[in-house]
């Protein structure tokens, strides 16, 4: 990949899930600013942060639905409360070991998600997903 992203923000409450997803991100060399939230509240405190101080900040975010205090669901509600469109240049997924059919068909109708992909993150999937985000428009 030749231009690297700015960021890779991983929200899971499993530490071993985690550690796991920093070392495929570290493989898939796709940025060198890899942030970890254990929470669905320190994510999307993190993520706002990122948007608000750049607002042209080209990231993914890969983040678990079940966590407690706040799940993914959560965050994405709070986000559509904020934020009328989609951040132009952030990606979010869905990572998840969940196969209830009504997360799936929540995920595929979700439209602050990219898509969702199945625990554990391989390096090829965040390739792919750093492959699909769109370049800064320049002016």
């Amino acid at each position: 990949m030749t231009n690297k992203i700015d960021f890779i923000l991983f929200i899971d409450d499993d530490e071993a899930i985690r550690f796991l997803h920093r070392i495929m991100a570290e493989e898939s060399n796709v940025t060198d600013h890899i942030l970890e939230a254990r929470g669905g509240k320190a994510g999307l405190e993190m993520l706002l942060e990122l948007y608000h101080s750049n607002p042209n900040t080209r990231g993914l975010v890969f983040m678990d639905i079940n966590m407690p205090v706040m799940n993914g669901w959560m965050v994405l509600d709070e986000l559509r409360k904020d934020w009328p469109q989609q951040f132009p240049y952030i990606h979010i997924y869905m990572v998840t070991s969940s196969v209830y059919p009504k997360d799936l068909k929540k995920m595929n109708t979700e439209p602050l998600l990219k898509g969702h992909i199945p625990k554990p993150l391989l390096a090829e999937n965040i390739t792919e997903a750093a492959e699909q985000l769109p370049q800064i428009q320049k002016h």
